[in-house]
């Protein structure tokens, strides 16, 4: 996310001439022109750009399927029933926090 994004535009950005020939083997003035934050900066974009691809390729077959939402059923019972079985959370009955069965019918 946004953290490994700066993670690795920092990179560019505190980036010395020592710490580049260290790592490298070799310097260059990557640094000083600027090209080091303009080629930390194309691969946060190459970054997003796989990510995005490669999770579309998973999510939108398993939309198109019907498998990324749980049914209404689940939904209106709560996931905390319909998937592990309580009705309360550390102790607490779900209504003491406020959670409440929204009853979608009224009386006249």
């Amino acid at each position: 996310g946004v953290c490994g994004a700066w993670g690795v535009l920092s990179n560019g950005i505190f980036a010395t001439r020592s710490n580049i020939a260290r790592t490298y083997g070799f310097e260059n003035d990557a640094v000083i022109s600027g090209n080091q934050f303009r080629n930390q900066l194309i691969a946060v974009i190459v970054i997003a750009g796989w990510v995005s691809f490669t999770s579309s390729l998973i999510f939108f077959p398993l939309k198109f399927a019907g498998l990324l939402r749980v049914s209404e059923e689940d939904e209106e019972k709560g996931l905390d029933v319909s998937e592990h079985g309580t009705k309360d959370v550390g102790g607490l009955p779900l209504q003491s926090m406020g959670y409440e069965k929204k009853n979608s019918t009224t009386n006249v």
